[in-house]
């Protein structure tokens, strides 16, 4: 189990989303400070002490669960959703780090559910995708191997450019 700290606010918000407790644990999920957003590399024009109190924080892990860590940062690769003081304006909802990682997965890896074998093509088990993390996550805790992308766009490279991301080009050639 990850070693992890949440807000009471951020685990009501998971425990709202179908995750138990263990199971957030378990994902890496945690509530970081401003400082501790801004040092990992998140853009400081919209991180700010006037508009962010603290950040909802996902770390990003790779297909067989090993930390994705920035070459420029040296941080662990994530995404936040920053907790606004007021909600007059309309700001982004979640930010990647970096801008590359918005083209990425989310992967979790539920116990039971061997991403090697599935990789090397001898898994009869399906794989379910959906936009946002929350809803990959609870359907993985129902035991559905569910990956996500973090938006309607992310499934290629450039936005509507139709060459699909190498990970999600992966995962289909390898359902049978």
């Amino acid at each position: 189990m990850r070693s992890s700290f949440l807000s009471t606010g951020d685990t009501a918000e998971l425990k709202a989303s179908g995750l138990s407790e263990s199971w957030i644990l378990e994902s890496g999920a945690e509530t970081i400070s401003l400082e501790s957003a801004l040092e990992r590399g998140f853009r400081a024009e919209v991180l700010n002490e006037e508009l962010v109190e603290e950040c909802l924080y996902l770390p990003f892990f790779d297909k067989f669960g090993n930390k994705i860590i920035d070459e420029k940062t040296q941080k662990q690769i994530g995404v936040i959703k920053p907790r606004y003081k007021d909600q007059k304006e309309k700001r982004p909802k979640y930010l990647c780090l970096p801008k590359s990682a918005q083209s990425r997965m989310y992967i979790h890896h539920p116990k039971g559910f061997d991403w090697k074998k599935f990789y090397a093509n001898k898994s009869e088990q399906k794989i379910y995708l959906t936009e946002g993390w929350k809803k990959a996550e609870s359907a993985c805790s129902m035991g559905i191997p569910t990956i996500c992308i973090w938006s309607v766009f992310c499934f290629n490279e450039a936005g509507m450019n139709t060459a699909l991301i190498p990970e999600l080009k992966e995962i289909l050639i390898c359902q049978k």
